[in-house]
């Protein structure tokens, strides 16, 4: 079972605090700390695995123009 924090602000909380929440904590330290060397380590390999399998699943709901305007950027 998840911790009450972490069950709280994703079923809870509204989402665009969750949301804010969430940017906020990657932007800092907590985002270098736990996503910095994982990325840094696989953004040849496993990052374009993930990205591709977004696009295609992407191109069966639909694409929200934000996430549109970030797929447009070059690989």
């Amino acid at each position: 079972m998840p911790p009450a924090a972490l069950r709280t602000i994703f079923t809870v909380v509204p989402t665009f605090f969750a949301v804010r929440y969430w940017q906020n904590q990657l932007r800092g330290e907590l985002g270098n700390l736990s996503l910095g060397p994982h990325i840094a380590a696989t953004v040849t390999t496993e990052f374009f695995a993930l990205a591709a399998d977004v696009k295609a699943i992407l191109a069966q709901v639909g694409v929200p123009p934000a996430l549109a305007f970030l797929l447009s950027l070059p690989d």
